[in-house]
């Protein structure tokens, strides 16, 4: 639960990874952490 809120993939997470140009969209459910995208920090979202 450490990145914020992702207002681009609905009930997402998104993680900006350190040192790097990429972000992780993720979901947190009971048993597992699952990772639903990998961007690049200047890739077009849409």
């Amino acid at each position: 639960m450490l990145g914020r809120i992702s207002n681009r993939m609905a009930g997402r997470r998104e993680l900006v990874i350190a040192g790097l140009p990429y972000v992780a969209v993720y979901l947190v459910t009971e048993t597992a952490v699952e990772i639903s995208r990998i961007f690049h920090g200047a890739q077009d979202w849409a």
